[in-house]
């Protein structure tokens, strides 16, 4: 599947395989839209996107990597064709991400990634969640000393 676009609303995608970016990914309006991509694979940003690429979502990649197109981490190999010298200006990530097989963004020469606040109030729909992601065990006050 691929994505690229403006986001209206509150849109989760989770194709049984991988979801390429295409192209730029923003939302019509700040703290109303939110997008979940939910790859039973992974998700790969395409070789074709714009130079400049500005990408907004919380993502997972749920046995595969969070990658650019060209080289794997997962199976340690590149992409058929790809040129390893073949490099695109920058990329912005705003979002979250989880993988099961790490990931690498080789394909631009400066990266940017940054949390996404609006995903702490507005969850895309069906968004899958950590309950309780930690809890206090135990809690006790210590006296200060005097030094």
């Amino acid at each position: 599947m691929i994505v690229s676009g403006v986001v209206n609303g509150r849109v989760t995608i989770g194709p049984a395989s991988d979801i390429y970016i295409g192209g730029n990914l923003s939302y019509a309006q700040d703290g109303d839209d939110v997008l979940g991509l939910v790859a039973a694979h992974s998700l790969i940003v395409a070789q074709w996107v714009p130079t400049t690429l500005n990408w907004r979502a919380a993502t997972i990649a749920q046995s595969g990597t969070w990658r650019s197109y060209g080289f794997d981490p997962q199976t340690g190999q590149s992409e058929p064709d790809y040129v390893g010298n073949f490099k695109l200006t920058s990329a912005t990530f705003t979002g979250s991400t989880a993988t099961y097989g790490g990931g690498s963004m080789g394909l631009f020469n400066s990266r940017v990634y940054q949390y996404d606040s609006t995903l702490v109030y507005l969850p895309p729909p069906w968004f899958p969640t950590i309950q309780d992601a930690y809890t206090v065990v135990l809690s006790r006050e210590v006296a200060a000393t005097a030094s």
